[in-house]
C-alpha cells in the first residue's frame, strides 16, 4: 500500500515537472523575436531600393507579400521618367509615399494607384520563368522625389492562382512546388543607371 502511495506521488511530481519545463519551453519560444524578413537592398545614388519577402517558405494556398522601397538619399530633388504600368491581376497592391509627387499634368492620386515597381523570378537553375516589369511608354509619367523621400509600396500574390507569364512551359503555367530566387526592380529613366533598369540580389525561397 506504502509502495503505491509513493508510485503516485512520484508520478504526480514528474507530471509537475513535465508541466513546468514545457510552459517554460513555450514562454521562451514565444519570446524569442521574430525571424527576420529576408530583404536585398542596393545602393546606387541617388537612391536606396530594397525588396523584402514577408518570409521564406510558403505553401501553394499562401499569398506571398512582397515589399518595394525606394528612397532618395541625395540632398537634391531627382526625377525618374516612367512607362506606364497596368498592374490588374497581379495581386493586392499597397502604397505609402513621402515626398514624392508626379509629374505636371497627371492626377496626384497616381502616385498611390500605379504599381511603380516590378520583380523577376527564377527558377532553382537561376533560370528567369517570369517577370513584372514596366516598358518605357509615350504614355509614360514622371515621379519626382524631393530629399529624403521615399515610396513603399506591397503588393500580394496568391500563389495557388499565380500564372508564369514569362519564359514558362507551357505558358501560362501556375507555380508549383520548388525552390525559387525573386528580385526587385525598377524600370524607367533613372539617374546613373544605363539599362534602365535597377534591381536588387535575388532574394530565395521555396513553396512546400
Amino acid at each position: 500500500m506504502q509502495s503505491k502511495l509513493w508510485s503516485r506521488k512520484t508520478l504526480l511530481l514528474v507530471l509537475v515537472i513535465v508541466g513546468i519545463f514545457c510552459g517554460s519551453v513555450f514562454a521562451y519560444l514565444t519570446s524569442l523575436p521574430s525571424p527576420e524578413r529576408p530583404m536585398a537592398t542596393i545602393t546606387l545614388m541617388p537612391f536606396e531600393f530594397s525588396m523584402s519577402l514577408d518570409k521564406s517558405v510558403y505553401s501553394l494556398h499562401d499569398n506571398m507579400t512582397i515589399s518595394f522601397s525606394l528612397r532618395n538619399i541625395s540632398n537634391e530633388t531627382v526625377t525618374i521618367g516612367k512607362g506606364s504600368m497596368d498592374f490588374e491581376g497581379l495581386g493586392l497592391v499597397t502604397t505609402e509615399s513621402e515626398g514624392v509627387t508626379i509629374g505636371e499634368g497627371y492626377p496626384s492620386r497616381l502616385v498611390n494607384v500605379l504599381f511603380h515597381f516590378g520583380y523577376i523570378l527564377f527558377d532553382s537553375n537561376q533560370t528567369v520563368i517570369d517577370e513584372s516589369l514596366e516598358g518605357i511608354e509615350q504614355t509614360g509619367y514622371v515621379l519626382l522625389f524631393e530629399p529624403n523621400a521615399s515610396l513603399n509600396q506591397t503588393i500580394a500574390l496568391d500563389l495557388a492562382t499565380y500564372e508564369l507569364i514569362g519564359n514558362a512551359t507551357p505558358p501560362f503555367a501556375t507555380i508549383q512546388k520548388g525552390s525559387y530566387q525573386i528580385s526587385g526592380a525598377i524600370y524607367g529613366y533613372l539617374p546613373n543607371v544605363e539599362d534602365h533598369t535597377l534591381e536588387t540580389q535575388p532574394i530565395n525561397f521555396t513553396i512546400r
